[in-house]
């Protein structure tokens, strides 16, 4: 005597759904998602493909910056290209800020690195090497905003970094003069 609604075919042993890294649980891909490259490599997709986020995407994937196929793929594929990050203060870098996330094209670097690779950053020619700005200014010992403003003035680099300050009552390097 059959129950209703009963199934003809053997049952099959129910798999205990288990919480957590491991093959039991049904979401489970690669046991990394509590490393800080996982919440990294998530945040580089975000800002390449969903236009939800904002600003990010604007500055990111609307510009057509894209992530590798490989590593969008993997975050295994990720970490093995990057290796692991070095410290909790270096992140995810570009080196040519209007490149893709690849291989090559990406580094782990700390704020002040990064703060010098940003599109906004104004590079010059000084002596046959091209530098940001604020490099030179801070090894030659002037003030950046001083340059800076003489720049925009249509002053050549040699001269906005050796002209002498005039009528000013700040000396080199932004120090007050007493």
């Amino acid at each position: 005597m059959s129950q209703a609604g009963s199934s003809l075919a053997p049952s099959s042993p129910k798999r205990k759904r288990r919480w957590g890294p491991g093959p039991d649980n049904f979401n489970f891909r690669h046991g990394l998602s509590s490393r800080s490259e996982y919440f990294i490599w998530h945040a580089m997709k975000r800002r390449c493909y969903d236009p939800g986020i904002g600003d990010a995407y604007k500055r990111y994937g609307a510009r057509g910056i894209r992530v590798c196929d490989r590593w969008l793929a993997s975050l295994e594929a990720f970490i093995e290209d990057m290796g692991p990050r070095p410290s909790l203060a270096h992140t995810l870098d570009r080196l040519d800020s209007n490149g893709h996330y690849e291989p090559g094209n990406c580094r782990w670097a700390i704020t002040p690195e990064q703060s010098l690779n940003k599109r906004t950053t104004r590079m010059v020619v000084y002596q046959g090497q091209e530098m940001p700005l604020r490099v030179l200014c801070d090894s030659v010992g002037v003030n950046f905003h001083t340059v800076q403003c003489r720049l925009d003035r249509g002053w050549d680099i040699e001269r906005a970094l050796a002209s002498p300050l005039k009528g000013s009552r700040w000396g080199p390097g932004g120090k007050p003069i007493k």
